[in-house]
C-alpha cells in the first residue's frame, strides 16, 4: 500500500472494507477530504433531503375525528396495561429476591436447580429426580426462610400494634385531661365572677356605710340640739297656755283687773319662749315673733283668744318637728345599722368566695399543667406511631409478597419431591408376554 492513502468505512455487523477514490493527481485521498469530494457529499445530502420532503408532502393521510370518550377509554386501557406490567415486574423482582435470599449460602449446583424450578413452565416438565438431594436442600432452605420472614412479619405487626396502643392510650389520657381542664376552667370562671360580684357588693356597701356615717356624724348633733331646744320650750309653752287660759276665763270687771295684773307675768313668760336657734326652718320662729307682737299690740283681754290660737299652733308645730327629728335620726341609725350588717355579710362572703376562687385557680393551673404534659406525651406517641406505621405498611406488603413467593416456589419444590418419591407406573400390557416367555422356557427345560 506504500504511500498511497485511502478511506475506510466500517458498518455495524460488517467486516471492514476499503473504498479507493482517485481525484486529479496520481496520489489517492480519502473520499471527502478534498474540495471536490466535499461538494459531491453536499449535493448528495441535499438530494436525499429533497426526496424525503417530497415523499412526506405527497403521502396520503387519513385523519379521524377526535372522540373524547374513545381517548379516555384508550388511556384507561393503557393505564390498566401499565399497572399489570408493573405488578408482573414487581412479582418477578420479589421472586428474584426470595430466590437469592434462600439460596445465598447454597452450592452453585443447588442454585442452578432452584433457577430451573423457578421457570414459568409446568413442574412436571422440570423435574429431574437425579436432583432429589438438591430438592431436599431447597425445601429446607425455603422452609427456614419462611420461618424467618414469618417471625419478622410477626415482629413488625407486634411493634406496630404496641405503638398504636401507646398512641391511643396517650391520646385518651390527653383528651381526659383536656376535659378536666375545661371543667376546672369553667369552675374557676364561675368562682371568679362570684368573687368579683361579692367585691362589688362589699365596695358599694362600704361606700354607703362610710357616706351614711359621715352624714349621721354631721346631721345628728344639729338635729339633737334642735330637738333638745324644742323639748326645753315645751314646759314654758304649757305655762303660757295655762296663764292665758286663766286670763281669758273671767268676763267681769274684777276679771279684767285680774287680767291686767297678770299681764306682766304673761309677757315675761312669752319672752321666755325663744325662737329655735338650731332649726333651719323659720316657721316656729315666725310664730313666736307673732306671739310677742300680739302681746305688744294691746294689753286688753281681746287678744287672749288670738294668743291661745298662736300658742296652740306653736306647740303643735314644735311637737311635730320633734317627732320628725326623732324619725329622721331613727331612720338614719336604722339604715346605718342595716348597711353595716350587710357590709359584714358581704365581707364574709368576699373572703369565702375569694378563697374558692383561689382554690379553683390552683386546680385549673394544675389541670393545665397536666394537660400540657399529657399533650406532649400524646404528640410524641402519635409521631412515633405515624412514622413507624408509614414504614410498616410498605414492609408488611413486602413481607406478604415474599411469603406468597415462598409459598409458590415451595409448592413447586414439594411437587418435585413428591413426584420423585412415587414409584414409576408399570406397563401391565407386557405382563402376559412375559408370562408366556416364562412358560416357554420352563417347557424347554423339561
Amino acid at each position: 500500500f506504500g504511500m498511497e492513502t485511502y478511506g475506510a468505512t466500517q458498518m455495524r455487523g460488517q467486516s471492514e472494507h476499503v473504498v479507493y477514490v482517485s481525484v486529479g493527481g496520481g496520489s489517492r485521498q480519502r473520499f471527502g477530504e478534498n474540495k471536490m469530494g466535499k461538494m459531491a457529499l453536499a449535493a448528495l445530502g441535499m438530494t436525499l433531503v429533497a426526496c424525503l420532503v417530497f415523499s412526506a408532502a405527497t403521502e396520503e393521510r387519513h385523519y379521524a375525528a377526535y372522540n373524547p370518550s374513545v381517548g379516555l377509554a384508550q388511556r384507561k386501557v393503557m393505564a390498566g396495561d401499565l399497572f399489570k406490567m408493573e405488578m408482573q415486574l414487581a412479582a418477578k423482582e420479589v421472586h428474584h429476591k426470595v430466590m437469592n435470599a434462600a439460596t445465598k449460602n447454597l452450592s452453585p449446583e443447588v442454585k442452578a436447580v432452584a433457577s430451573q424450578l423457578a421457570q414459568a413452565v409446568p413442574t412436571s416438565k422440570l423435574v429431574d429426580c437425579t436432583k432429589k438431594d438438591a430438592y431436599s436442600v431447597l425445601q429446607n432452605a425455603f422452609a427456614g426462610l419462611k420461618v424467618n420472614i414469618t417471625a419478622e412479619n410477626t415482629t413488625i405487626y407486634a411493634r406496630n400494634a404496641k405503638l398504636y396502643t401507646a398512641h391511643v392510650k396517650a391520646k385518651n389520657e390527653w383528651m381526659a385531661s383536656e376535659s378536666i381542664y375545661i371543667t376546672a376552667e369553667s369552675t374557676h370562671g364561675s368562682a371568679k365572677e362570684a368573687a368579683e360580684f361579692a367585691k362589688g357588693q362589699y365596695d358599694q356597701l362600704d361606700s354607703t356605710v362610710t357616706a351614711g356615717q359621715t352624714e349621721f356624724n354631721v346631721r345628728e348633733p344639729a338635729l339633737t340640739a334642735e330637738m333638745d331646744e324644742l323639748v326645753a320650750q315645751q314646759p314654758i309653752l304649757e305655762q303660757v297656755k295655762t296663764l292665758v287660759s286663766n286670763m281669758a276665763a273671767p268676763s267681769s270687771a274684777k276679771g279684767k283687773v285680774q287680767f291686767l295684773k297678770m299681764l306682766p307675768a304673761l309677757k315675761k313668760l312669752a319672752n321666755a319662749v325663744v325662737p329655735p336657734r338650731m332649726a333651719k326652718d323659720k316657721v316656729i320662729a315666725n310664730k313666736v315673733y307673732a306671739l310677742r307682737s300680739s302681746l305688744a299690740e294691746t294689753e286688753t283681754a281681746s287678744t287672749v283668744t288670738k294668743m291661745l290660737v298662736i300658742l296652740e299652733d306653736i306647740s303643735a308645730t314644735m311637737s311635730m318637728r320633734i317627732g320628725h327629728i326623732k324619725k329622721t335620726l331613727g331612720e338614719m341609725e336604722t339604715d346605718l345599722s342595716d348597711n353595716r350588717a350587710s357590709l359584714i355579710h358581704w365581707e364574709t362572703q368576699l373572703v369565702s368566695l375569694s378563697d374558692d376562687k383561689d382554690k379553683a385557680e390552683n386546680t385549673m393551673t394544675t389541670a393545665e399543667l397536666q394537660r400540657n404534659q399529657l399533650n406532649g406525651v400524646h404528640i410524641v406517641k402519635e409521631e412515633a406511631y405515624n412514622d413507624y406505621h408509614a414504614l410498616f405498611v410498605d414492609e408488611a406488603d413486602k413481607l406478604a409478597a415474599q411469603l406468597k413467593a415462598i409459598a409458590a416456589i415451595s409448592a413447586k419444590i414439594d411437587e418435585a419431591i413428591a413426584s420423585c418419591a412415587s414409584p414409576p407406573a408399570e406397563d401391565i400390557t407386557k405382563e402376559p408376554e412375559a408370562a408366556v416367555v416364562g412358560e416357554a422356557a420352563a417347557a424347554a427345560g423339561r
